[in-house]
């Protein structure tokens, strides 16, 4: 460290926690994984987008699909994410309301999220490639677009 000084460690041996000494005893953890955002888009057979519709998102954990939010509703507006920090596994993404005049989804539609990427799946987690006739996943930008189509 340079000429005359003189350094030393600090370090508490055998130390017990006592409540009386003030503060918290606590353990901290941090665990740093990559998260995905996708956004979502509801459109007519003309491409154009509409509004009022609500989906449920569950996640697949263990032997069961948990529910992670029962009430997203799709807003169109550009650089709105419905879906943001997606964790890692398989998602399964169903139409609870569709907009006023137009039809639900007959099915659910699953993905899975890995390193922080989006893919379509089947319901078995398996990719399925492109996407549906009712819908597709867009990545050409920063932030996956779910494009679901409806009549």
């Amino acid at each position: 460290l340079g000429d005359g000084i003189k350094t030393e460690k600090n370090v508490i041996n055998n130390y017990t926690y006592n409540s009386a000494d003030g503060g918290i005893k606590a353990v901290v953890s941090y665990t740093n994984e990559v998260v995905a955002d996708l956004d979502l888009k509801k459109t007519n057979s003309e491409g154009n987008t509409l509004s009022g519709a609500i989906f449920e998102l569950k996640k697949w954990e263990g032997n069961d699909w948990k529910t992670v939010n029962d009430n997203i509703e799709v807003d169109n507006t550009e650089g709105n994410k419905e879906l943001t920090s997606l964790l890692a596994g398989r998602y399964m993404l169903t139409e609870t309301k569709a907009p006023d005049g137009y039809s639900k989804l007959g099915s659910s539609i699953y993905f899975k999220v890995e390193n922080g990427t989006v893919t379509l799946t089947d319901k078995d987690g398996n990719p399925t490639g492109e996407g549906f006739e009712l819908w597709q996943l867009d990545i050409r930008s920063t932030t996956p677009v779910l494009i679901v189509f409806t009549s």
